[in-house]
């Protein structure tokens, strides 16, 4: 067992957030791109 360390826990998580973060940017910008080509096509 290693010993607990908060600050490599906390990097993790804020790690983990700032990539769910950016995930989430990218497929909510993705999904507007797509929904302006469709009514730009219609």
């Amino acid at each position: 067992m290693t010993v607990f360390n908060p600050v490599k826990v906390f990097n993790l998580l804020t790690f983990n957030l700032l990539t769910f973060n950016l995930l989430t940017f990218n497929l909510l910008t993705f999904n507007l791109l797509t929904f302006n080509l469709l009514t730009f096509n219609l």
